[in-house]
C-alpha cells in the first residue's frame, strides 16, 4: 500500500535518490537536487506544498511539488499554483501515485481563481501520454485537466570569442545598490504587462526563492543614459544538476566523432559518462516592446563576457510566440529542446486569457 505524506527533511536522502534516476532517452540525463532537495523546491517554488510517497517498507517511491509563486496578471500580483518535480520509482509507474497526488492538487487547488502551470518536454513520453489520456476519459475524477497552451522552447549557446560593439549611445553593466530602485522600477513595468510573468522584488534576494542569486547577477542595457533593458545570469550548479549517465549502443560508439563534429560546427558536445552539463540560466528576460534587436545586444555580451569556459553553455527558455524568440536566429545554437506549456485546472472547458499572445517561463524554475 502506498501512503501519501508531507515532505520531512527524514525523507532528503530517498528523494535525491529518486532525482538520480535517468528521466530521458537515447542520452539518459538524471536532474538530481545535490546537497539539498528542498533548497532547489523553494527556488522553483515561493511557497513549496511537497509530498512523497512512501511504501510499506517507507521508502520513498514518489514526490511532487505543488507549491505556489507569484505573477503578474492585468497588472496584478497574483499567486498561482505550479506543478513540478513529479517523479515516481520506475517500479511503481502505474497511475496510482499519480492519482494520488492529482487528487491533493485538486483539493487544495479547488477553489483557486488562477488555474496552475507546468512544463512538460517532449522526452517525457509517459507524463504526455498520461495527459492525452486524460482527454480521452473525463469520467476520471481525481485528475486535473491539462490544456496545451504553448511550445516552449529551451535553448543553448555556446561562448563567442568574436567581440561585438554596442551603437555609441547603448552601455551594459551589473546592477548595484547605486541603481537598484531604476531597476526595479523598469522590471516592474515591463513585466506586468506580460500576463503570468514572474514578480520579482529585488529587496527580497535573500529568500530561499532567490538562493544563488546576488544583485550583480543582473545586467541593465542603456540607451541615451535610461534602462531599456534588463536580464540576469543564474549559476545554478550549486542547487540542481544535469548529469549524463548513459547513451544508447549507437551514441556511444560514435560520440566522440560527433564531438569533432560539435566543435566545428559550434553544438553541444557529448559529455563522458557521469560528467555534468556546464550552464548558466538566463531569467527576467526584460526588453522595452520585446524589441529583438535589444535582446540581441544583451545576448552577445553575455556570451562574450559571462561564459568563461568552451563547454560552458547559455540556457534560455522561452515561448516559441515570444517576439524575442525570433532574436535566437542569428545565433550559432548549439542545441534545443521543446516541450509544452499546459495550464491546469479542474474544468474540462477553462480557458486562460492573456493580454500578450505568449507565455514567459522561467527556465531556472523548471
Amino acid at each position: 500500500m502506498i501512503h501519501i505524506i508531507p515532505y520531512s527533511s527524514d525523507f532528503e536522502e530517498g528523494i535525491k535518490a529518486l532525482c538520480r534516476i535517468p528521466v530521458s532517452e537515447q542520452i539518459y540525463i538524471s536532474l538530481e537536487r545535490e546537497p539539498s532537495y528542498l533548497t532547489g523546491a523553494h527556488v522553483q517554488c515561493e511557497v513549496p506544498l511537497i509530498y512523497v510517497a512512501l511504501s510499506d517498507e517507507s521508502q520513498v517511491v514518489g514526490v511532487c511539488n505543488i507549491g505556489t509563486r507569484r505573477l503578474w496578471y492585468r497588472q496584478q500580483i497574483i499567486s498561482v499554483p505550479y506543478l513540478c518535480d513529479l517523479r515516481i520509482d520506475k517500479r511503481y509507474k502505474g497511475l496510482q501515485i499519480l492519482a494520488r497526488f492529482s487528487k491533493l492538487y485538486l483539493e487544495m487547488h479547488r477553489d483557486g481563481a488562477y488555474p496552475g502551470q507546468t512544463i512538460v518536454f517532449s522526452d517525457n513520453k509517459l507524463m504526455l501520454s498520461l495527459i492525452d489520456k486524460r482527454k480521452q476519459k473525463p469520467h476520471l475524477l481525481y485528475f486535473p485537466y491539462y490544456h496545451s497552451a504553448s511550445i516552449y522552447i529551451s535553448t543553448f549557446l555556446r561562448k563567442i570569442t568574436k567581440r561585438h560593439t554596442l551603437p555609441e549611445d547603448f552601455s551594459i553593466i551589473n546592477a548595484s545598490k547605486s541603481n537598484l530602485n531604476d531597476l526595479q522600477q523598469f522590471i516592474d513595468n515591463e513585466s506586468s504587462k506580460i500576463d503570468y510573468f514572474p514578480y520579482y522584488n529585488l529587496k527580497e534576494l535573500n529568500q530561499p526563492y532567490y538562493t544563488g542569486l546576488k544583485l550583480d547577477d543582473y545586467l541593465i542595457l542603456y540607451k541615451s543614459g535610461n534602462i531599456v533593458g534588463v536580464c540576469g545570469v543564474w549559476d545554478q550548479s550549486k542547487i540542481k544538476q544535469t548529469r549524463v549517465v548513459d547513451y544508447t549502443p549507437i551514441i556511444k560508439k560514435f560520440r566522440r566523432l560527433y564531438n569533432l563534429f560539435a566543435s566545428i560546427r559550434g553544438k553541444m558536445k557529448l559529455p563522458i559518462l557521469g560528467e555534468k552539463i556546464n550552464y548558466l540560466s538566463l531569467h527576467t528576460i526584460l526588453v522595452q516592446n520585446r524589441s529583438t534587436q535589444l535582446f540581441s545586444y544583451l545576448l552577445h555580451y553575455i556570451q562574450e563576457y559571462k561564459l568563461e569556459e568552451e563547454d560552458q553553455y547559455l540556457l534560455i527558455g522561452l515561448d516559441k510566440q515570444d517576439p524575442l524568440y525570433n532574436s535566437l536566429k542569428e545565433f550559432n545554437i548549439a542545441r534545443q529542446m521543446t516541450g509544452q506549456y499546459f495550464y491546469v485546472t479542474h474544468n474540462e472547458k477553462t480557458e486562460l486569457s492573456v493580454q500578450n499572445k505568449f507565455y514567459y517561463f522561467e527556465t531556472a524554475r523548471i
